[in-house]
């Protein structure tokens, strides 16, 4: 049996693209435009395992800022394989905002939280580089955006991790609390760099089968960092579903499943 909450989206894309182009036929209004930084792993990257096609934003509601270059946010974005999420994120987001949205795509394909899972992707430990050029490009988001003629605001960080970190866990290469700490640790740092008040929005990792058990360790730590944070929030947690539903292989959500995640992060996010 499928997950009715999940295919309710399907349909209630469709509404929100044809909403969205009501409402840009009026005028998005400003120059406003809010700056997302969609971080972690490959599921944030893109990289689906089916084709397919994701949603086109409405011409000048949506942005994303990659290589020094400010362009549509139309698939591939980034660095995406294909597609991504962050087209769906992105009309969901105006349909339900009216604002203009830009994201800086800075996911790495199997990157660690944790410096010890590091498995040559790179880590979002203090030990390595991801962070660090995360936080660059974002700022330089900003100045473009502000340089092209626009009111950037920083609206937050979108994270989509764990799978990897799962891997280790259950191998005891790291444990529970290098996770946790590393993880609490680096939302700390993003803040420090992008301001004390910046949201941090999460979506849990998929669950999958019993190879991947330790991905239930990676959830339990990500809604308990959130439960402790007012400004972190879990947006997006119904890939446990998607195996189910074929949405999903060992690692990769199809472009359909991509679609669906981006809208329900979006929602979680409004």
């Amino acid at each position: 049996m499928g997950d009715v909450y999940v295919n309710s989206h399907v349909d209630n894309l469709m509404k929100s693209t044809n909403a969205a182009a009501a409402r840009a036929a009026i005028g998005a209004g400003g120059n406003e435009v809010d700056v997302f930084m969609m971080a972690g792993q490959s599921n944030m990257q893109g990289n689906p395992t089916v084709s397919g096609t994701s949603p086109t934003p409405i011409v000048g509601t949506a942005l994303q800022y990659y290589s020094s270059t400010i362009s549509a946010c139309v698939d591939p974005v980034g660095n995406a394989v294909n597609g991504s999420c962050m087209p769906s994120f992105a009309v969901e987001y105006y349909n339900l905002t009216g604002r203009k949205i830009c994201v800086v795509p800075v996911a790495v394909g199997g990157s660690a939280q944790v410096a010890a899972a590091d498995g040559g992707s790179g880590n979002w430990d203090t030990a390595g580089t991801l962070r660090s050029t995360a936080s660059t490009a974002y700022e330089d988001a900003i100045t473009a955006l502000t340089a092209a003629g626009y009111t950037p605001r920083r609206s937050g960080i979108c994270w989509h991790q764990g799978e990897r970190d799962a891997i280790k866990m259950v191998d005891q290469t790291i444990t529970n609390t290098q996770y946790s700490t590393a993880f609490t640790t680096m939302i700390a740092a993003f803040r420090t760099a992008h301001g004390a008040t910046l949201p941090f929005y999460i979506g849990t990792t998929p669950r999958r089968t019993a190879k991947y058990l330790g991905e239930d360790l990676v959830i339990k730590i990500q809604h308990d960092v959130a439960d402790s944070d007012n400004l972190t929030k879990i947006v997006w947690s119904r890939g446990g579903s998607f195996e189910g539903l074929g949405l999903i292989d060992t690692g990769h959500y199809t472009q359909e499943g991509y679609n669906i995640m981006g809208s329900m992060m979006a929602q979680g996010v409004v």
